[in-house]
């Protein structure tokens, strides 16, 4: 062949040579180029392919496979290469070419570490490793364990790595120094600093810096210097010795001068990092913030964004450090949206540490880690299902007697499921450890006895059953059961039933592989629980804003009917009634979103006599004619540490529980309140209804359980009954029997006695003469206030659209003393109207109103200066208490 060939460029001619010279040439060529022009040596490669396919020679064959491959490679289609390398592998076997067989090895074990592969990669290694000893080639042996050492690292295998890293290191130094020696020392350095084996790690960083004095570059150098500063540093962490402060000074001082000399941009930029460390450690804050500065603008000038990321970090770190959050948390933002884009599917734990998480957040991660959970139980069914069948296959091939069933035993002895094999009448004779210890039966209590003895009697399995459904359907199967265990319990499990034929395709056994899934449904029903929880607190949200415009509307409609009437009409009763009804319903739906949400309400010291006796007659008044009363309640002074709403719904679920078990029927219920000892105050709720039986008594306080039909109940009110007592630190105690009713006992804890007056004392709302802008979208509500507001003195301008309200302001900015606004409005929201108010008058202060107040309202009513926010419905009394001290508030 003409070894003096050359092709430079796609338009120069090809040689004009035949047969093996010119495969010969085309595959020098394609090899030469294709780091240049991958693209025009795939095309030179595939013509060496077809003429050596076709002319049948070898070596020529396998070349051009590898040159394939290498095309593909530096294509990025590591994948596409792979099965070009396996051929050119199996040709090579053919030949009998083992030197070209490990090389072989080699570079496909490469490949597939670079598609992820550990394992397989590892694999081919070790095959490379095998045929390299029988060729003697140590130069391939080093280049294969430096790459298994490395592949090792990359899989975090540590120990193996380290394994590979000193046979390495054994071989090259019987070699004497050289550049390879000195590499293999970096290596084991790099390894030992990942360990935090500082120690270790810097012995070999200096042995590596001997030789590399004799033969390495001055880059060279300074890449093992700084490493040797970087172990410096972590040993006076460690051990406070200054002496390694001053060792690490000296080897970043000679760094930063040979990366500044040669122009090492990305190395300077790391060299920072290391000097700002090292200025922290020496308590000089200031000199390290200048050296983060500096890579910081290296790093932004180059765009080198994983060098950026560590600056961000150092920088959040530092300041943290030094107490300057403000600084620390607007690192760790810069880090985070920069490691976002570099790093799509990872988060920046640090900054969601610095925040405070709403309960919704955790709630949903709860839901999160339950979904996880449940996804890799069913991915080990998956496995299970998948073992199984390779078992099966197993068994099909080698059991032909009982005594081959004695063999397959060792396969599932000790198996994390249970397994168990029958004969073709279903007897039992083998089970497995994992079997035993699930249905509380022993290996020798089950052998011989059917299968149904794991399964209720009722069940619809059977033996013969589930061998026609494995005979139609030619393949195994996953099934849901119900299995029963020695003691009588059932659980939910999952079977996956096989069938043993012997050769001739007779059916021998019948092999059965079952999980307990019981923690698994546990897991789904409390992430179905979560589900509808996070659904109930979103509902609730959602309307309480209306509801509560509603409220306040019948609200201020009450309040003034009741300044209309006079005070011995016999509708004014009527109208306290409205107003304490609506102070409830408020109240109720603050505890729905509390409950929803699962946050601590504050409690105090209630009179508990007086408020279950209010609470009590205002929910007489609602029964059916066929159900009577008995209210009794002892004077009590006593105080209870609870909250007055929690008392209030306690008796609303329970008396709507008594109700229902007495429907169509009538009966009795009794509310007793009593002192129980010293200590302890009873309140007892009683029915005379159907009553429950054990089972159901046992579940009665799971939120969802309830024997209601579809539509007549959710099953929560007994739950959130129980989860009010615990929160008042009281306990609950309940006694039922079918036919004979239902008692349902509060014990409350009492604080010291205290004198409560007998009646409340009312006080006159506030009044005043300034002028107010008002602001609702409910125009009802709107035209209500402004007839009270004028009522109590103030000259007021009601309106109903953000942007009205913005026209009438301008027209007349100094014409008011006052903006009142909705906080959620159409088009433009409260705040947002009181910015834009701001803007014409800065000073003039604001009072929102919200049917929902929450955190995020709060805060943002806290950035607007002399503003406040109360919640509808409002008592007029506490809207003119709130006008006043807003207004008095200079």
């Amino acid at each position: 062949m003409n070894a003096s060939f050359e092709y430079d460029s796609p338009e120069r001619e090809q040689p004009d040579l035949e047969g093996v010279e010119k495969i010969d040439a085309l595959n020098e060529i394609s090899s030469r180029i294709v780091s240049k022009r991958p693209d025009k040596s795939l095309i030179l490669a595939n013509e060496a392919l077809k003429l050596s396919q076709d002319s049948e020679y070898s070596r020529g064959h396998i070349e051009s496979l590898i040159n394939l491959a290498q095309c593909y490679k530096q294509l990025g289609k590591p994948e596409d290469s792979l099965p070009l390398l396996i051929q050119a592998l199996q040709k090579s076997r053919e030949t009998g070419d083992v030197e070209k067989e490990s090389v072989l090895l080699n570079k496909i074990a490469l490949l597939y570490k670079l598609t992820g592969d550990y394992a397989s990669s590892a694999d081919y290694y070790f095959r490379a490793l095998k045929a390299t000893e029988e060729t003697g080639d140590e130069e391939l042996m080093g280049k294969i364990l430096n790459n298994l050492a490395n592949l090792y690292c990359s899989w975090d295998k540590f120990d193996k790595a380290e394994e590979y890293h000193l046979k390495l290191l054994s071989i090259r130094e019987k070699n004497g120094p050289s550049e390879e020696l000195a590499h293999t020392f970096n290596n084991l350095g790099n390894l030992y600093y990942k360990l935090k084996q500082h120690e270790k790690s810097l012995d070999f960083n200096q042995r590596a810096l001997e030789i590399k004095n004799i033969y390495g570059d001055k880059q060279s150098i300074a890449n093992t210097l700084s490493n040797i500063a970087r172990n410096h540093l972590q040993l006076f962490f460690e051990k406070g010795n200054e002496k390694h402060l001053e060792k690490a000074k000296d080897s970043l001082a000679e760094v930063l001068k040979v990366r500044r000399d040669s122009k090492n941009i990305q190395g300077l930029a790391t060299t920072y990092i290391d000097l700002a460390k090292l200025h922290f450690a020496m308590k000089e804050t200031k000199g390290a913030l200048e050296n983060l500065e500096k890579s910081m603008k290296i790093a932004s000038e180059g765009s080198m964004k994983t060098i950026l990321l560590d600056v961000y970090r150092e920088f959040a770190e530092t300041h943290e450090k030094c107490g300057d959050y403000e600084n620390a948390l607007k690192y760790n933002k810069l880090y985070s949206i920069l490691k976002n884009e570099i790093f799509s599917e990872e988060s920046n734990l640090r900054a969601v540490e610095l925040h405070a998480k709403y309960e919704k957040e955790k709630i949903e991660k709860q839901n999160e880690i339950m979904r996880l959970k449940i996804e890799a139980n069913e991915k080990l069914e998956s496995l299970v299902e998948q073992r199984t069948h390779e078992l099966k296959m197993e068994i099909e091939r080698r059991i032909k007697s009982e005594d081959e069933i004695l063999k397959f035993k060792t396969l599932t002895d000790e198996a994390a499921y249970g397994a168990a094999i029958s004969d073709s009448s279903g007897k039992i004779i083998y089970v497995n450890k994992s079997l035993e210890n699930m249905t509380g039966w022993s290996a020798e209590e089950l052998l011989g006895r059917n299968l149904t003895v794991l399964q209720p009697s009722d069940s619809e399995f059977s033996t013969d059953k589930i061998i026609s459904v494995l005979t139609l359907s030619h393949s195994a199967f996953t099934s849901e059961i119900t299995a029963v265990r020695k003691d009588g319990t059932i659980f939910p499990a999952l079977i996956n039933p096989g069938l043993i034929r012997d050769t001739q395709g007779n059916i021998l056994y019948l092999q059965s592989s079952v999980i307990d899934i019981t923690e698994r449904k546990k897991m789904e029903a409390q992430l179905r629980q979560n589900q509808k929880m996070l659904a109930i607190g979103t509902m609730a949200s959602g309307i309480a804003h209306d509801f509560n415009n509603i409220l306040g509307s019948i609200s201020t409609f009450a309040e003034s009917a009741k300044k209309e009437l006079p005070e011995n009409s016999a509708a004014q009763p009527m109208v306290e009634n409205i107003l304490v009804t609506i102070s409830k319903a408020k109240e109720f739906v603050k505890e729905i979103l509390l409950f929803s949400r699962d946050r601590e309400k504050e409690l105090k010291p209630v009179n508990i006599s007086q408020l279950v006796e209010e609470t009590a007659e205002l929910l007489t008044k609602s029964l059916p004619e066929k159900i009577k009363a008995n209210i009794e309640i002892e004077k009590t002074r006593c105080k209870v540490l609870s909250d007055p709403s929690h008392i209030n719904q306690m008796l609303l679920n329970l008396f709507e529980n008594a109700k229902f078990a007495m429907r169509g029927k009538g009966g009795t219920i009794s509310v007793k309140l009593k002192e129980d000892g010293p200590d302890k105050i009873l309140m007892s709720i009683s029915d005379t209804g159907e009553g429950m039986d054990k089972s159901t008594l046992d579940r009665i306080f799971e939120p969802y359980f309830t024997t209601k039909k579809e539509g007549e109940g959710s099953g929560i009110g007994l739950a959130i009954v129980h989860g009010l007592v615990k929160k008042s630190n009281g306990e609950i105690t309940v006694y039922s029997e079918p036919g004979r009713g239902t008692v349902f006992n509060i014990y409350f804890n009492t604080l010291s006695r205290v004198k409560f007056p007998d009646t409340k004392k009312t006080t006159l709302p506030m009044t005043g003469t300034e002028r107010i802008l008002f602001v609702d979208d409910e125009a009802l509500f709107a035209e209500t206030i402004e007839e009270i507001l004028k009522r109590l003195g103030y000259r007021i301008k009601a309106v109903n659209r953000a942007e009205e309200a913005l026209f009438v302001f301008s027209d007349d900015p100094e014409g008011f003393d006052l903006l009142i606004a909705d906080y959620t409005m159409p088009g433009i929201s409260g705040p947002e109207l009181a910015l834009k108010i701001r803007e014409i008058r800065p000073d003039i202060p604001v009072l929102f109103c919200s049917g929902l107040l929450n955190a995020e309202k709060e805060d943002s009513v806290q950035s607007i200066p002399r503003a406040r926010v109360i919640t509808k419905p409002v008592p007029v009394n506490d809207l003119a208490a709130a006008i006043r001290s807003i207004l008095d508030d200079k």
